[in-house]
C-alpha cells in the first residue's frame, strides 16, 4: 500500500545548508504530462489547425514533433490504451478486444483493469516510488493501488462503486462537482448533438478541473488525463460541424492545463486510434452463413422473417426514407428518441443497422467451423477446434489448411457495389502477438479496407450495404504530438511512431530503467535523455549579506508551510 506524504526537498532539490555555500547542485526532476484524446485523427484537427482554431494545440506543434500513431490491431480502446500503456503487444497485456476473450462464448463480459495481465507505467512508476496522477484512462476500472492520485475511466457501474485511490477522494470529486460523470454520454442523446456537446463539455471542464485539484496536492512527476467523449461523438456524427465544437472545447481546456504546469516538464499528446467515415458496411455473420463455416438451426429464424417483412413492406409502399436513421421523421431516430429500454428500441437499433445479432442458442455449434468474435468490433475469427472449444468442429491437422483458405477466401471478397476490395489485410494471431496470452486471441485478425465497417450482424438477405450518413468508424492511425523538455531541436520525425512506443519513451524522459518486457522502442530520434543533475557555479568570491541570508530563510519557511499544509490536506 502506498502512502502520499509531502516532499520534503519540493522539485528543487537543495539542502537547507546548500543555500549559504559558495557552490550547489541543483537537481531538477523531470515530468511527463500525457493527455489522451480518444479517436483523435490529424484528417479531423488538421483543417481546424489551419485555421487557427486550435491555438493551444497550434504552439505545441510549433515547438515540438508532430506525427501518427499506429494503433493495435484490433485498434479498438481497450486493446489500444491497455498496449499504450504498458508497452506491450495484446499477448503479453491479454485484452483482445471490447470483451473479455473466452473462446468461442457468444457472450462474454466487458474488459475491466482485471483482466489486464501487465502492469501499466503507473504502477511501475509507483513501485520506483515516483508520485502519479491519472485521470479518466479508459478501462482502469476498478482503479490500481498508485502512489498518488487515481480516478478511474470506464467502464465504472455507477457513482456508488470505489473508483478512487485514495477512496476518500471520492467524497471530494462529488461534493466540488455533484454531476461529475463516470459514465459516457448517453448513446439515446445521439440525435440531439447540441444536448451531447452541452453534456460533453461539462465532461471536459470537470476533468481538467479535477487535474488542477490533485496537481496542489502532490508534487507529481508522471499525470495522465484522457478526454473520451470525442470518440463517441465521432461514431454518429463523423465530419459535422459538432466534432469540431468538440476539439476547440478540448483545445481551450488543453491552453488551461498547459498555463499550469512548469517548464521542466515535457508534454504527450496521443490518442488510442483514429477514426474515419464508414463508406460502406459487411456482415460477417452472414459471409459465414452464406459460405457454409457457420450454421444457424434455422436459416431464417421468426425475428428475421419479420425484419424482412416489414423492410420489403416500407419500400413497396415507397416510404424507404423511413428507414434512414439519420432523418429527423426516420424510424430510428424517432423510436430512439422516445424509448431507451425493451422492444421498441431493439426494433430501432435492427432497422438502423438493417438486421439483428445472432442469439446465442440459434447456432449448431457441432457444424460450425468458425465464429465471428465479438470481443473486437467482429474484425476477428476463431476457429471451432475440436479439443479446444466447447464442441469442435475442426481438426486439429487440418487447421492450418483451413486457416489458409479462409484468409484467401476472405481476401479475395469484392464489393459488388464499388467493386472494392473489403479487407486489406488478414493477419495469424502469431504473426503479430508473442507472450504468454496468444493462446486467447482470436486466430484470424481482419483490417478491413480504409472506409468499411465489418459487423457481426446478420443482413437479410444482403452480405453488405451502405454506411449511415455521419457515422464514423475506428481507423488505424491515431495521433502523437511531444514538446517541451526534452523534445529535440533538431528531430528526424518519423512517418508514424508505435503505440508500443510511448511507455519506454515515457521512462526514457523521466529517466528511469525501461522494464525489458516491454516490446517498445524509445522514440529517441524524437526526444532525449533528461539531465536530471544541472551543475551551477556561484562566484567564489562573493560572500552573501545578512539579510539576503535572511530572506533566504524566509522563504525556506515558506516552502516548508507550503509542504505541511499539502501533508494535512491529503
Amino acid at each position: 500500500m502506498f502512502s502520499i506524504e509531502p516532499i520534503v526537498n519540493y522539485r528543487h532539490e537543495r539542502t537547507f545548508n546548500s543555500l549559504f555555500t559558495d557552490s550547489f547542485e541543483l537537481h531538477v526532476l523531470p515530468r511527463v504530462l500525457l493527455v489522451g484524446l480518444d479517436g483523435a485523427s490529424w484528417e479531423v484537427l488538421d483543417p481546424l489547425i489551419s485555421k487557427g482554431e486550435l491555438p493551444n494545440i497550434e504552439k505545441l506543434i510549433s515547438g515540438g514533433i508532430k506525427t501518427r500513431l499506429r494503433s493495435t490491431i484490433p485498434f479498438v480502446s481497450p486493446t489500444a490504451w491497455a498496449s499504450l500503456f504498458t508497452g506491450k503487444n495484446p499477448g503479453k497485456h491479454a485484452i483482445f478486444g471490447n470483451l473479455v476473450a473466452r473462446g468461442l462464448d457468444p457472450d462474454p463480459p466487458p474488459v475491466t483493469a482485471r483482466d489486464r495481465k501487465a502492469k501499466p507505467i503507473w504502477t511501475l512508476l509507483s513501485e520506483m516510488g515516483r508520485r502519479v496522477i491519472v485521470i479518466n484512462v479508459p478501462f482502469t476500472y476498478p482503479p490500481d493501488n498508485v502512489n498518488g492520485f487515481m480516478v478511474s475511466g470506464l467502464p465504472i457501474p455507477g457513482p456508488h462503486s470505489v473508483f478512487t485511490i485514495p477512496q476518500s477522494l471520492k467524497g471530494e470529486i462529488f461534493s466540488r462537482w455533484p454531476t461529475y460523470s463516470v459514465k459516457p454520454l448517453r448513446s439515446t442523446l445521439r440525435h440531439r448533438p447540441q444536448d451531447w456537446l452541452r453534456q460533453g463539455k461539462e465532461d471536459i471542464e470537470s476533468k481538467t478541473q479535477l487535474a488542477f485539484l490533485l496537481m496542489d496536492k502532490v508534487e507529481w512527476d508522471f499525470l495522465a488525463i484522457v478526454y473520451r467523449d470525442g470518440d463517441h461523438l465521432g461514431h454518429f456524427h463523423f465530419g459535422e460541424s459538432v466534432i469540431d465544437e468538440y476539439y476547440k472545447i478540448v483545445d481551450d481546456n488543453l491552453g488551461k492545463l498547459f498555463a499550469r504546469i512548469e517548464e521542466d516538464t515535457s508534454i504527450i499528446i496521443v490518442s488510442d486510434h483514429g477514426q474515419c467515415k464508414i463508406k460502406r458496411q459487411f456482415f460477417m455473420n452472414s459471409w459465414l452463413i452464406a459460405n457454409g463455416f457457420l450454421r444457424k438451426y434455422q436459416r431464417f429464424t421468426v425475428r428475421d422473417l419479420v425484419l424482412l417483412a416489414l423492410i420489403n413492406t416500407l419500400k413497396l409502399f415507397g416510404i424507404r426514407d423511413s428507414l434512414n436513421p439519420t432523418s429527423p421523421s426516420g424510424i430510428p431516430q424517432r423510436l430512439s428518441h422516445y424509448t431507451t429500454h425493451g422492444p421498441v428500441r431493439a426494433i430501432a437499433s435492427m432497422l438502423s443497422w438493417g438486421g439483428a445479432k445472432i442469439a446465442p442458442n440459434e447456432i449448431d455449434w457441432a457444424k460450425t467451423k468458425v465464429g465471428s468474435m465479438p470481443s473486437s468490433h467482429s474484425n476477428s475469427l476463431r476457429v471451432n477446434l475440436k479439443g479446444r472449444e466447447t464442441v469442435g468442429a475442426v481438426e486439429s491437422k487440418d487447421y492450418d489448411a483451413f486457416i489458409r483458405m479462409l484468409s484467401e477466401k476472405l481476401l479475395a471478397i469484392i464489393d459488388p457495389t464499388t467493386q472494392e476490395r473489403i479487407f486489406d489485410r488478414i493477419l495469424r494471431r502469431d504473426d503479430i502477438y508473442s507472450g504468454p496470452f496468444v493462446e486467447e486471441a482470436p486466430d484470424l485478425l481482419i483490417v478491413p479496407t480504409r472506409g468499411y465497417s465489418v459487423s457481426s450482424r446478420v443482413l437479410v438477405p444482403k452480405l453488405t450495404g451502405p454506411g449511415r450518413a455521419s457515422e464514423g468508424n475506428h481507423d488505424t492511425h491515431g495521433i502523437l504530438l511531444i514538446s517541451g523538455r526534452g523534445t529535440l531541436q533538431s528531430p528526424e520525425v518519423p512517418d508514424e511512431a508505435n503505440i508500443l512506443d510511448i511507455a519506454p519513451t515515457i521512462f526514457h524522459l523521466l529517466g528511469c530503467p525501461l522494464d525489458p518486457e516491454m516490446d517498445g522502442v524509445v522514440l529517441d530520434r524524437i526526444v532525449a535523455a533528461p539531465s536530471l543533475t544541472t551543475k551551477q557555479k556561484v562566484d567564489d568570491t562573493y560572500v552573501r549579506t545578512e539579510s539576503e541570508k535572511e530572506y533566504l530563510r524566509e522563504k525556506l519557511q515558506l516552502l516548508r508551510e507550503r509542504q505541511d499544509h499539502k501533508g494535512r490536506s491529503l
